[in-house]
């Protein structure tokens, strides 16, 4: 049995999953993608701010209140979650900036190069020099374990699922 950790961009899992070169994916459920799926959380989407910036002072903010900020894009070929978020808010945010880099993105941030949206698992630690907001509506992504059958998936794969089924504690 052989364990192979692959990353990429949406795309590219979806691929791999599509033509069996992975027998699961670990992501964020994508509404167009036809797998089965198990959720493990619902992880919330915030705006990041530089520490002094005139926003600081809120408790939430909606995306509106983002307008004509410099803004910090995560690259749309490695997340769906946010251009979608932002798309379907009808927001249009000022985009200055880009990276496939969440760490990168909070260090541009800090550094006062533009706000941002992020997902709340990379705000969960202490990122001196940046203020993280919670977003009104509220926004969050999916994630869990997609595959094309749960009942083909084999023996090591299944495995491996209860195995992140237990750490996430999904039943």
């Amino acid at each position: 049995i052989t364990l192979s950790i692959r990353e990429s961009g949406q795309e590219d899992l979806d691929l791999w999953l599509r033509e069996g070169s992975v027998d699961l994916l670990l992501y964020s459920r994508q509404p167009n993608y036809n797998h089965q799926w198990i959720q493990f959380v619902q992880d919330d989407l915030c705006a990041v701010v530089p520490e002094g910036h005139p926003l600081t002072w809120a408790k939430e903010i909606s995306l509106d209140q983002l307008t004509g900020e410099p803004f910090i894009m995560e690259d749309d070929a490695h997340d769906h979650d946010i251009p979608r978020l932002l798309k379907d808010s009808g927001f249009r945010p000022n985009v200055c900036w880009s990276s496939k880099d969440e760490l990168a993105i909070l260090n541009m941030v800090r550094e006062g190069l533009g706000v941002s949206v992020l997902p709340g698992l990379y705000l969960k630690e202490d990122h001196p020099g940046v203020v993280v907001l919670p977003l009104v509506p509220r926004a969050y992504r999916q994630l869990g374990a997609a595959m094309v059958s749960l009942e083909d998936l084999s023996p090591a794969a299944r495995r491996f699922l209860d195995s992140a089924k237990t750490t996430m504690g999904v039943k």
